[in-house]
């Protein structure tokens, strides 16, 4: 991948994470969502509490995954930051591209299945955890890109 297309692929993910942060934002401010009634009930409450272990134990597994992932994504950026060669560097910057990319999949997965059952703890817990990916994303990509303008030494 050349230098234009990892810059053309940096912006897209960093719009996208900027998309992501701006819509979370709505949902934080206004708190409960309007069909949850005053004893925390939502609208599929009387389905049962057999369907809300499902979804419960989905969602542990979505926060479970994410850590898994941002303990990957970590990993991989403290190599790049130690890598000695350019050619090491770039084998990582590769490595950490994929690694974002299904992080950016994860985080999607985890929006479809924060709008299902579920406690309102474990709704803020998903949006904290696809937060703190955002975060660590973003951090990835300026680092990466203060690598990249870095002069080269001679």
């Amino acid at each position: 991948m050349n230098s234009q297309q990892e810059t053309s692929t940096l912006a897209s993910i960093a719009g996208a994470v900027i998309a992501l942060l701006l819509a979370l934002g709505s949902p934080l401010s206004q708190g409960a969502s309007p069909d949850v009634d005053a004893h925390g009930h939502g609208a599929g409450a009387s389905q049962g509490a057999k369907q809300g272990a499902k979804a419960s134990k989905a969602q542990q597994k979505s926060l479970s995954d994410a850590d898994a992932q941002m303990k990957k994504m970590q990993e991989i950026h403290e190599r790049m930051m130690a890598a000695k060669t350019p050619e090491e560097r770039a084998k990582l910057m590769d490595e950490q591209m994929q690694a974002m990319q299904q992080g950016m999949g994860m985080m999607g997965a985890m929006k479809d299945r924060h709008g299902g059952m579920g406690s309102n703890r474990m709704r803020d817990d998903m949006m904290e955890k696809r937060m703190d990916m955002m975060q660590m994303m973003m951090t990835m990509m300026m680092d990466r890109q203060s690598i990249e303008n870095a002069p080269s030494a001679k």
